[in-house]
């Protein structure tokens, strides 16, 4: 058995860079600055989990977390979004997303003493790494790419608390909403020790689908997506 198999461009579930939207919800939303304030304690799991990639990928990224139910709400407001110096609500009939951007400097700093203290889960620093020098990103270069997806039954499967932590909160706002979570890894290389990676077990003992996006002039993966 394969570990990867090509996937036909109208295989792949949605676009893993945008948001779903049914027809009822592409009209013009409403759109606030959401007020928060900074948190003065250490980051959350779910706090370091969305922090990462502004500390340890791109520190101009946008994320944007899809909401529908006032618990998940109530979760960002108080684990995620104090982190970062903007914070927008945007509001559609059903569904709310909250954009944030520009991790503040404390939470940056807080988030490397973590790593420095070895206090990260190797979950995340498999993901991007641990070079904490702020990078920005300024341009999006065209490549070719191919999807695959991934036999999980070849996959040992790691049961990680932080990870199943995570998984839930995404499960019940990107699953719930949009069907996959998209994470970009850093410098993933494409062949078979893939399946070596410590956070790509911790995702198969947790998800059902998963399948990952290459750039096929690099051989790169930029793209591992999990549903």
């Amino acid at each position: 058995m394969e570990l990867f198999t090509e996937v036909q461009a109208n295989q792949v579930i949605g676009d893993v860079r945008r948001p779903i939207l049914s027809h009822t919800e592409k009209k013009r939303p409403k759109i606030d600055k959401l007020p928060v304030d900074p948190v003065d304690h250490e980051l959350t799991t779910l706090g370091l989990f969305f922090t990462a990639p502004y500390v340890l990928n791109y520190s101009n990224t946008l994320i944007s977390l899809p909401i529908k139910k006032k618990t998940d709400y109530r979760i960002v407001v108080s684990e995620i979004a104090p982190h970062f110096e903007d914070v927008l609500k945007i509001s559609y009939p059903s569904i709310t997303y909250i954009n944030i951007e520009k991790i503040r400097q404390e939470s940056r700093e807080t988030f490397i003493k973590s790593l420095y203290n070895n206090e990260l889960t190797d979950f995340l620093i498999d993901i991007y790494g641990s070079d904490c020098q702020e990078k920005i990103i300024t341009n999006f270069p065209q490549y070719d790419s191919q999807v695959y997806n991934v036999n999980l039954s070849l996959i040992s499967k790691t049961y990680n608390r932080e990870v199943e932590l995570a998984w839930k909160f995404i499960k019940s706002t990107y699953l719930s909403t949009q069907n996959f979570f998209n994470i970009s890894p850093k410098e993933w290389i494409f062949n078979d020790d893939f399946r070596e990676h410590v956070s790509v077990q911790s995702l198969a003992a947790v998800c059902e689908s998963m399948w990952i996006t290459v750039n096929t002039n690099l051989n790169k993966i930029t793209h591992l997506t999990v549903c």
